[in-house]
Protein backbone atom coordinates (compact mmCIF):
# COMPACT_ATOMS: atom_id res chain seq x y z
CA UNK A 1 0.00 0.00 0.00
CA UNK A 2 2.85 2.42 0.86
CA UNK A 3 4.54 1.65 -2.46
CA UNK A 4 1.34 2.39 -4.38
CA UNK A 5 0.84 5.67 -2.49
CA UNK A 6 4.44 6.74 -3.23
CA UNK A 7 3.94 5.91 -6.91
CA UNK A 8 0.71 7.95 -7.07
CA UNK A 9 2.36 10.94 -5.39
CA UNK A 10 5.35 10.70 -7.74
CA UNK A 11 3.14 10.51 -10.84
CA UNK A 12 1.03 13.43 -9.66
CA UNK A 13 4.16 15.54 -9.08
CA UNK A 14 5.80 14.80 -12.47
CA UNK A 15 4.15 17.66 -14.44
CA UNK A 16 5.29 20.17 -11.83
CA UNK A 17 8.83 18.79 -11.84
CA UNK A 18 9.02 19.10 -15.64
CA UNK A 19 7.62 22.64 -15.57
CA UNK A 20 10.18 23.72 -12.99
CA UNK A 21 13.05 22.16 -14.95
CA UNK A 22 12.00 23.57 -18.33
CA UNK A 23 11.30 27.17 -17.30
CA UNK A 24 12.94 29.68 -19.65
CA UNK A 25 12.67 33.40 -19.20
CA UNK A 26 11.82 35.38 -22.30
CA UNK A 27 14.07 38.21 -23.43
CA UNK A 28 12.65 41.58 -24.41
CA UNK A 29 13.39 42.42 -28.03
CA UNK A 30 13.03 45.58 -30.08
CA UNK A 31 13.54 45.59 -33.84
CA UNK A 32 13.20 48.31 -36.46
CA UNK A 33 12.73 47.25 -40.10
CA UNK A 34 13.12 50.07 -42.62
CA UNK A 35 11.95 49.22 -46.14
CA UNK A 36 13.09 51.42 -49.02
CA UNK A 37 11.98 49.54 -52.15
CA UNK A 38 8.73 47.85 -53.12
CA UNK A 39 7.80 45.83 -56.21
CA UNK A 40 4.20 44.90 -57.03
CA UNK A 41 3.63 41.20 -57.70
CA UNK A 42 0.65 39.14 -58.79
CA UNK A 43 -0.18 38.31 -55.15
CA UNK A 44 0.87 41.45 -53.28
CA UNK A 45 4.25 43.13 -53.08
CA UNK A 46 7.87 42.36 -52.35
CA UNK A 47 9.56 44.99 -50.20
CA UNK A 48 13.20 45.22 -49.16
CA UNK A 49 15.40 47.25 -46.86
CA UNK A 50 17.33 46.75 -43.63
CA UNK A 51 16.80 46.05 -39.93
CA UNK A 52 18.42 46.77 -36.57
CA UNK A 53 17.58 44.66 -33.52
CA UNK A 54 18.43 44.93 -29.83
CA UNK A 55 17.63 42.89 -26.74
CA UNK A 56 17.03 39.15 -27.08
CA UNK A 57 17.77 39.26 -30.81
CA UNK A 58 20.85 41.34 -31.56
CA UNK A 59 22.08 42.36 -34.97
CA UNK A 60 21.56 44.23 -38.20
CA UNK A 61 21.27 43.28 -41.83
CA UNK A 62 18.85 43.01 -44.73
CA UNK A 63 15.09 42.62 -44.54
CA UNK A 64 12.83 41.29 -47.28
CA UNK A 65 9.05 41.24 -46.85
CA UNK A 66 6.45 39.48 -49.01
CA UNK A 67 3.03 41.08 -48.52
CA UNK A 68 -0.15 39.07 -49.18
CA UNK A 69 -3.48 40.89 -48.97
CA UNK A 70 -6.73 38.96 -48.48
CA UNK A 71 -10.31 40.23 -48.28
CA UNK A 72 -10.08 40.98 -44.56
CA UNK A 73 -6.41 40.85 -43.51
CA UNK A 74 -2.85 41.45 -44.60
CA UNK A 75 -0.27 38.73 -43.98
CA UNK A 76 3.47 39.16 -44.45
CA UNK A 77 6.46 36.88 -44.40
CA UNK A 78 9.68 38.63 -43.45
CA UNK A 79 13.20 37.26 -43.95
CA UNK A 80 15.84 38.95 -41.78
CA UNK A 81 19.46 38.14 -42.64
CA UNK A 82 22.57 39.23 -40.77
CA UNK A 83 26.14 38.17 -41.49
CA UNK A 84 25.88 35.18 -39.09
CA UNK A 85 22.17 34.30 -38.68
CA UNK A 86 18.73 34.61 -40.24
CA UNK A 87 15.13 34.66 -39.02
CA UNK A 88 11.80 34.06 -40.73
CA UNK A 89 8.94 36.03 -39.23
CA UNK A 90 5.19 35.97 -39.94
CA UNK A 91 3.10 39.12 -39.51
CA UNK A 92 -0.67 39.58 -39.37
CA UNK A 93 -2.45 42.94 -39.73
CA UNK A 94 -5.99 44.15 -40.34
CA UNK A 95 -6.91 44.68 -44.01
CA UNK A 96 -7.41 48.43 -43.82
CA UNK A 97 -4.45 48.94 -41.45
CA UNK A 98 -6.33 51.92 -39.99
CA UNK A 99 -4.62 51.50 -36.62
CA UNK A 100 -1.29 50.59 -38.26
CA UNK A 101 -0.72 47.74 -35.82
CA UNK A 102 -0.38 44.01 -36.06
CA UNK A 103 1.40 41.05 -34.56
CA UNK A 104 4.59 39.16 -35.42
CA UNK A 105 6.02 35.77 -34.49
CA UNK A 106 9.20 33.88 -35.34
CA UNK A 107 8.66 30.76 -37.44
CA UNK A 108 12.27 29.77 -38.15
CA UNK A 109 15.90 30.71 -37.78
CA UNK A 110 19.51 29.74 -38.44
CA UNK A 111 22.82 30.17 -36.66
CA UNK A 112 22.64 31.61 -33.16
CA UNK A 113 18.84 31.87 -33.44
CA UNK A 114 18.09 28.43 -34.89
CA UNK A 115 15.82 27.57 -31.94
CA UNK A 116 14.45 31.07 -31.33
CA UNK A 117 10.72 31.50 -30.92
CA UNK A 118 8.49 34.28 -29.69
CA UNK A 119 6.74 37.35 -30.98
CA UNK A 120 4.87 40.48 -30.06
CA UNK A 121 3.35 43.69 -31.32
CA UNK A 122 4.02 45.42 -34.63
CA UNK A 123 3.62 49.15 -35.27
CA UNK A 124 3.93 50.52 -38.82
CA UNK A 125 4.68 54.02 -40.13
CA UNK A 126 3.98 55.05 -43.73
CA UNK A 127 4.57 58.26 -45.71
CA UNK A 128 4.31 61.09 -44.83
CA UNK A 129 5.38 59.92 -41.34
CA UNK A 130 8.69 58.45 -42.56
CA UNK A 131 11.81 59.99 -44.16
CA UNK A 132 11.85 60.61 -47.89
CA UNK A 133 12.61 57.44 -49.86
CA UNK A 134 11.23 55.10 -47.18
CA UNK A 135 8.19 52.92 -48.05
CA UNK A 136 7.41 51.73 -44.51
CA UNK A 137 9.08 51.46 -41.11
CA UNK A 138 8.02 48.57 -38.89
CA UNK A 139 8.74 48.52 -35.17
CA UNK A 140 8.65 45.13 -33.44
CA UNK A 141 8.41 44.86 -29.68
CA UNK A 142 8.02 41.57 -27.89
CA UNK A 143 9.55 38.60 -26.14
CA UNK A 144 11.81 35.92 -27.59
CA UNK A 145 12.96 32.61 -26.17
CA UNK A 146 16.33 31.14 -27.10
Amino acid sequence: MKTQLKLIVLLAAMPFIFLACSKHDGLATTMVNTYTTSIATKYGSLTSGNFVSTGGIKGKGTAIMAVHVTTDSTFCTVWLTSSTWSLTVKEACSRDMSDRTGSWHIVGGTGLYSVAHGGGRLLMKFPPDVPSGVVVIENYTGIVFL
